[in-house]
């Protein structure tokens, strides 16, 4: 008994510590975007909490919004994928450990950068930018930036913009906020964990049991005489 106890208490703490948001790098080689180089060799950005993947934004710029759409439909470059809403951004910058508010600190800023791509760069830093859909039905679209500095003790900054550009407008360094579901069929490596952990739990669990059982076997209770 003591055993199992031990065990489960185990995997509900091991449970909790995986629980936190994670941004992990996946590439997905039928992914084509604009054929920009990845820097890192990764495509996506997978939100392990959210289940989300986020295309590399340098992947759709010198794309309209309108031209973005064009290619969202089956076999085309940016197949199973939709603009971002404003709410999924959000989400995406708080599991990436920002504070839209503070500004503070710079380090997750930076780090968000080096995952989703840089399109502008300077020695002060460097700065991403991409349309979104902003939920009005106008010929405008959203457009989110994020810029952040080199140096540690500066500010970051988020910026939002509702109506803030033409659907049809072209930009070399701007590009498009894409996000889709996470296929199913890809495990996380924390839940592959969890599932080996699991596994070798009961299988001690099992173990424990039929020592337990054999030894009760073996040495049974004598009758008084």
């Amino acid at each position: 008994m003591q055993v199992r106890v031990c065990l489960r208490v185990i995997l509900l703490l091991l449970a909790g510590s995986t629980a936190k948001a994670v941004l992990v790098q996946v590439n997905d080689p039928l992914i084509v975007g604009n054929y920009t180089y990845t820097r890192d060799g990764f495509n996506i950005t997978r939100d392990t909490q959210s289940g989300l993947d986020w295309l590399d934004v340098t992947l759709s710029t010198g794309y309209s919004y309108k031209q973005v759409i064009e290619q969202l439909g089956d076999g085309r470059a940016f197949e199973g994928f939709h603009h971002a809403t404003e709410a999924e951004l959000v989400v995406l910058f708080e599991h990436a450990g920002l504070d839209i508010d503070a500004h503070t600190p710079v380090a997750p800023a930076i780090a968000l950068l080096d995952l989703v791509g840089i399109s502008v760069t300077s020695r002060g830093g460097g700065h991403i930018a991409g349309y979104f859909n902003d939920g009005d039905t106008n010929s405008s679209v959203g457009l989110a930036t994020l810029i952040a500095p080199t140096r540690q003790e500066e500010s970051y900054d988020i910026i939002i913009w509702k109506n803030s550009r033409s659907s049809s407008q072209v930009s070399s360094i701007t590009g498009s906020w894409l996000v889709r579901d996470t296929p199913i069929n890809v495990p996380e490596p924390a839940a592959f964990l969890m599932c080996t952990i699991g596994l070798f739990a009961a299988f001690l669990e099992d173990s424990a049991c039929r020592r337990v059982k054999q030894s009760t076997q073996s040495y049974p209770d004598r009758e008084e005489g």
